[in-house]
């Protein structure tokens, strides 16, 4: 897995859990990284498995996770909870957004 999985967007359930899964992974390598840098020990938020049946719940981790890594980093961090899932060109949008802030934060860490 690595960060270029986020780039992906999912188009089929098997694709959603896959894309879960590499973005469970990037924030664990993230978080270790702050960490190992000095940096504050971010709270392990539940990002996966994503419950589809609470989105809601699922953006507001998500957000938190992303303020307290860009935070962390002196990233500027992007409302990510604005979304509809159900609508496949809101959810490309939200994905390059997303995958910007990824590797914005991991150019920070060298990562």
């Amino acid at each position: 897995m690595s960060i270029i999985d986020l780039q992906r967007s999912p188009k089929t359930d098997q694709e959603f859990q896959v894309w879960a899964w590499a973005h469970r992974v990037e924030h664990t390598r993230i978080r270790n990284r702050i960490q190992a840098l000095g940096g504050p020990n971010l709270q392990d938020l539940q990002l996966e498995p994503i419950n589809t049946n609470d989105m809601t719940g699922w953006l507001e981790r998500h957000q938190q996770a992303h303020e307290d890594m860009t935070l962390a980093t002196n990233v500027q961090s992007v409302d990510l909870q604005t979304v509809d899932f159900k609508k496949p060109d809101e959810v490309n949008a939200w994905i390059e957004i997303h995958y910007r802030e990824h590797f914005d934060v991991n150019s920070v860490l060298r990562i």
